[in-house]
């Protein structure tokens, strides 16, 4: 076997590079370890130098091969190379399974994936030579004035160079970035998307309030033009790499899927079912062959959605992850060469957890993380054009504004746009430009009174309102104090409780990360909720009267939406232990947990009379009896989703009816057990409810639900992005 001479390294390479415990000298050939050299053959050191050239983007074999062996003498260069990786591995102690430094993308290269430090070069520029009289000797005081001009004047000269060649970049010569709203017309607009050449972008938008549709607009000028009209729920709008077609997801009261359409509003097709939500985001292959999207599987129900792929040519749907038990992965982008998948995953309890970002070989393979608790927005990120960073919308200072971070790992930057209330970002392929929406959230406590006897009735009205988060209230047993949960000290989302005509509001606790659902026990003295701590979420009991919080359970399982029994022995609660979510009850002082039911269950609550627990599931309520036994329906309304908008009495079911994407006018309706017949109890106008949260008084004439305030969303178009 015959060997050329390796290609000279990098010149503007530094004098070391440094990385976990190794260290790297480029010019004498060395790799160190804590101070010790490391054995390294000239081929594999090559290797690495090239790779921590481009540290963080994929080498493809061919240009590896290309700078060992640049005039192509070496006869097998496919074994040639493997060697070289396998001893530069054995060097650096890695593991190709478990790659710490050197990641392999099979069949296409590899990347360096640890976080590398280029220490700048400690060289002084060489001094200008000071003429002195070499006749008479020279004194002290003179030879160091003579040095210290020289030295001003190396100093001077460095630092003009360094400004000519900052100034001369291409990143200093770009205008300031420009931030602008890509329209400003009523409604959300939201889930942008750029065509392939950046002077279009496709998103969604409720403006005829009869469901969601796809508009186009161009960046510079016009107004938008409609591509939809199906009066149904239609989100993620993602062009073909060659503008001919947009594909996007729709939602009915029938099913979910996944369509496409001429990016002139023609030829409406559909092109698969999906068994997940509306909002799943779909991301298109550069090469045009495949569509990622999140979707979750029927015959797995316990299992969380997870990234697949479908190929446009052979109708083939492929599963590209596998998230854990309990984990959900969402919001798929493919990197610029199609080589990648970035994604987010979270767990689809714990929502103070948030989500994290994973990147994954489009051909499916090991995932790697890339945050760590940084909160990210679950429709996922987007990426830079030239394919090294990621850019995504995250709660890492208590407001959803825009973060970039490498591809490879490492510390996540705020960017310069999109600090507040910033989501969904999408990076033109072309063009220098950035969209993101711009979703400001302010939801309130309403309350609805009827009227009785001796009152009149009270229109909706805010009950309990800030600027921030105001969610969830549950009144006190006496009537006279109010629990919520709120964020509005500006910082973690806690639980707080207020007089009923809202004075001597107070926070009740200080997680410092996110709290729900409050409950109080029968005797007012203590409130029970969910929260999360330590990556899960618990159900915490707080005692008003010593101001101090104890989990109810020791064990780190997942516990959420907890209540109490009407004579405050039991709390009941659902939890995921055992596999998928069932409703369990523990005594309020603390014992091992009793399971309910086996079929499903979440957000339990007992009957006035103590004889069952009702809970929702499948979009309906449920009941069982208290002490177990036969699951039943108790109210049954499919096209509602009741969710957590109920309220359970003695005789019946009280709901909200509300589209949430329509802004449609709200109503309360009463269930009766009795006549199995549902009746209208009030209107609540046409103010946009929450699909959560609904509280009854208990002389059943107060109403206390959760409002979106303004809503609606603008898209915002930055010009100048880097």
């Amino acid at each position: 076997m015959l060997y050329s001479k390796p290609s000279p390294m990098n010149p503007d390479l530094p004098h070391l590079i440094r990385f976990a415990p190794f260290e790297v000298d480029p010019r004498s050939g060395q790799l160190c370890r804590q101070g010790s050299r490391v054995k390294l053959q000239e081929q594999p050191f090559q290797v690495l130098l090239l790779l921590l050239e481009r540290s963080g983007e994929v080498v493809t074999r061919e240009e590896l091969s290309k700078r060992l062996w640049p005039d192509n003498t070496f006869i097998d260069v496919e074994r040639g190379l493997n060697k070289a990786i396998n001893k530069l591995r054995d060097a650096l102690r890695d593991d190709a399974e478990n790659p710490r430094f050197v990641e392999t993308l099979p069949q296409y290269g590899y990347r360096f994936i640890a976080a590398v430090e280029r220490p700048a070069a400690a060289s002084v520029p060489s001094l200008p030579e000071v003429a002195v009289d070499r006749a008479s000797p020279v004194k002290p005081s003179s030879a160091r004035f003579a040095w210290l001009i020289s030295l001003s004047l190396a100093v001077a000269v460095a630092g003009l160079f360094t400004y000519r060649r900052l100034s001369s970049s291409p990143q200093a010569n770009l205008p300031p970035m420009k931030v602008v709203p890509l329209t400003s017309l009523p409604g959300t607009k939201m889930t942008p998307a750029f065509s392939a050449d950046g002077n279009q972008i496709a998103f969604a938008w409720n403006r005829t309030g009869l469901g969601v549709e796809i508009y186009v607009k161009l960046v510079s000028e016009g107004e938008p033009r409609q591509l939809t009209s199906s009066g149904k729920l239609n989100f993620n709008p993602v062009w073909s790499p060659d503008g001919q077609r947009i594909a996007f997801v729709r939602s009915s009261e029938v099913e979910t899927a996944i369509y496409t359409i001429s990016a002139y509003g023609e030829s409406e097709r559909k092109l698969l079912s999906l068994d997940g939500g509306a909002e799943r985001r779909i991301t298109w292959s550069p090469n045009g062959e495949l569509l990622a999207f999140a979707d979750s599987d029927k015959k797995q129900p316990a299992r969380g959605t997870a990234i697949y792929t479908f190929s446009l040519q052979a109708q083939q749907k492929l599963a590209v992850t596998s998230p854990p038990q309990n984990y959900s992965d969402e919001g798929p982008a493919f990197s610029p060469d199609g080589r990648l998948l970035a994604f987010v995953r979270g767990s689809h309890s714990d929502q103070a957890a948030g989500f994290d970002l994973y990147v994954v070989p489009a051909s499916g393979g090991k995932s790697r993380r890339l945050t760590f608790g940084d909160d990210i927005f679950w429709t996922g990120p987007t990426w830079t054009q030239d394919g090294r960073e990621l850019v995504f919308s995250s709660k890492l200072t208590g407001t959803s504004a825009l973060w970039r971070i490498s591809a490879s790992g490492g510390s996540a930057r705020r960017l310069e746009v999109g600090s507040e209330d910033s989501i969904e970002p999408s990076i033109s392929a072309r063009g220098r430009r950035l969209a993101y929406m711009r979703f400001p959230l302010d939801v309130n406590i309403y309350r609805a009174v009827l009227q009785d006897a001796k009152n009149p009735a009270e229109a909706p009205a805010p009950f309990l309102a800030s600027t921030r988060l105001d969610a969830d209230a549950h009144l006190s047993p006496d009537g006279k104090r109010v629990a919520f949960a709120s964020n509005r000290s500006g910082t973690s989302q806690e639980i707080w409780v207020c007089g009923i005509d809202g004075s001597n509001c107070a926070a009740a606790t200080s997680f410092a990360t996110w709290a729900a659902m409050p409950r109080w026990s029968p005797d007012g003295k203590q409130i029970v909720c969910e929260a999360s701590k330590d990556s899960k979420t618990s159900v915490y009991v707080i005692d008003l009267e010593t101001r101090s919080v104890r989990r109810l359970l020791t064990e780190p399982i997942e516990e959420r939406v907890p209540s109490w029994s009407r004579d405050g022995r039991w709390i009941f609660f659902a939890s995921s232990r055992g596999g998928n979510w069932q409703i369990w009850k523990a005594r309020a002082s603390g014992s091992a947990p009793e399971s309910l039911t086996k079929r499903g269950g979440f957000r339990p609550v007992e009957s006035n009379d103590s004889r069952f627990i009702y809970y929702a599931r499948d979009g309906g309520v449920w009941k069982i009896p208290a002490a177990g036994g036969d699951e039943v329906l108790a109210l049954n309304q499919p096209k509602l989703d009741l969710g957590l908008n109920w309220s359970a009495v003695d005789n019946g079911i009280y709901f909200i009816r509300f589209n949430e994407y329509t802004d449609g006018e709200g109503t309360i309706l009463f269930y009766d057990f009795a006549t199995a017949h549902v009746k209208e109890i009030a209107r609540l106008g046409r103010h946009h409810i929450l699909g959560e949260g609904l509280t009854v008084s208990a002389d059943r004439r107060s109403f206390f639900y959760n409002v979106w305030e303004h809503p609606g969303g603008d898209v915002m178009l930055v010009e100048n992005f880097r």
